[in-house]
């Protein structure tokens, strides 16, 4: 069993990594060179770690199944994005992603594409902030009352620039991701009444990037 869902999903990488556009040109003898070797060598990896999960997950889910078009689609995108990435937590959030959406949906909306461009699109601190924010606990918001995500965000990252923070917070807002108590919009959930408090959809997400192995 184990030698097989490691063949299946080897196939399907295979298949993702001869989608990937190589240039033309000079640098093209480089890269016919190495870059087999590189993405073969990160796909191997890619695959055994999954292939340890599934085995895990399978003692809890008793319907996965390895051959419906939504895990096999999702695992191609995935495979793809996590090869050209080099930030090894984004690469994390594709590998559950992956193991997340072997475990039957519980609903018919797509909302594991979205999640995956926003792994795109966010940069590596957006998904870490996104992540202490849920995280952070009640002492926090309390020493932040204000209006201003960027009164929160120069707390848990007092480092990180002061145009950098406010835009991110922008984006954030933006995307549905982060909502503030005195926004005109509600979204009730157990931590609503703080000043800024991750949405619904947002604790999805940091849901979805998170192994099921670890909930």
């Amino acid at each position: 069993m184990e030698d097989n869902t490691k063949q299946h999903l080897k196939n399907i990488s295979i298949a993702a990594i001869s989608t990937i556009p190589i240039a033309g040109g000079a640098i093209s003898v480089l890269l016919d060179k190495y870059l087999p070797e590189f993405m073969q060598r990160r796909r191997d990896i890619m695959v055994e770690e999954i292939n340890k999960d599934l085995k895990l997950l399978q003692e809890n889910f008793s319907n996965i199944n390895l051959s419906d078009d939504r895990f096999i689609s999702t695992f191609i995108k995935c495979t793809k994005l996590s090869l050209e990435e080099y930030e090894s937590e984004k690469i994390e959030a594709y590998r559950n992603i992956i193991l997340n959406s072997v475990i039957p949906a519980e609903s018919d909306f797509d909302e594991s594409t979205l999640f995956i461009n926003w792994i795109q699109e966010l940069t590596i601190d957006e998904i870490r902030i996104i992540k202490a924010i849920n995280d952070i606990d009640d002492v926090v918001y309390k020493n932040v009352n204000s209006n201003d995500i960027y009164q929160l965000l120069k707390v848990v990252y007092p480092n990180l620039p002061a145009d950098y923070l406010i835009i991110i917070g922008q984006d954030l807002m933006t995307k549905n991701i982060v909502m503030g108590k005195n926004s005109y919009r509600k979204d009730n959930n157990k931590h609503s009444e703080r000043q800024w408090y991750l949405t619904n959809l947002g604790e999805r997400f940091v849901k979805y990037i998170t192994s099921p192995i670890e909930r």
